[in-house]
């Protein structure tokens, strides 16, 4: 009974792991293609009413975060937004955000790309970011060393016995 449940376990193990690294994988190639979808959103001006740089400590590491909320019109409706990119979210590079916030501090007004579809979601910062391009190789990267592991685990569990079937025998010894 014990033998039969080492490779149920290690499979239903291993499934945990692939399901995760095609849910990374979905998320990342969703990201990426509605970034680039963003680019050729059509534009209106937005006016700036905050701007605040986030910094969080939930982990021994601080992260920062720029926090916007701003105000736009099209086709004489008023939205309000808080998107700066598809995808955005906070890091430890203080100065990368500090910079974005010092940025969107001295506007008053900015361009944003809404959505033609459904104009209440709209974005800042249109396209393709660097954030986008990691997401989608940290996928890549899990799953390949994921499928890997788990080969390595199959082909090392298989017997090497297979070798007897490829021996060609063309004469035996007789017993002495």
């Amino acid at each position: 009974m014990k033998d039969k449940m080492v490779p149920i376990m290690l499979t239903l193990l291993a499934s945990v792991f692939v399901l995760a690294g095609l849910f990374f994988l979905y998320g990342a190639l969703s990201n990426l293609l509605k970034s680039h979808r963003t680019s050729s959103w059509p534009t209106a001006t937005a006016a700036l009413t905050s701007v605040e740089l986030k910094r969080h400590t939930a982990s021994k590491r601080a992260t920062y975060e720029a926090d916007v909320r701003y105000t736009y019109r099209v086709g004489g409706q008023s939205y309000e937004g808080s998107t700066l990119s598809v995808g955005y979210g906070g890091s430890s590079d203080a100065s990368a955000h500090e910079a974005l916030v010092r940025k969107l501090e001295s506007a008053r007004t900015v361009v944003v790309r809404y959505n033609p579809d459904a104009p209440a979601e709209s974005v800042l910062i249109p396209g393709i970011s660097r954030a986008h391009w990691f997401l989608l190789a940290f996928s890549l990267t899990w799953l390949v060393a994921v499928i890997g592991m788990i080969t390595t685990a199959i082909l090392g569990l298989q017997s090497d016995a297979s070798w007897l079937d490829r021996l060609v025998v063309i004469e035996g010894k007789t017993a002495p």
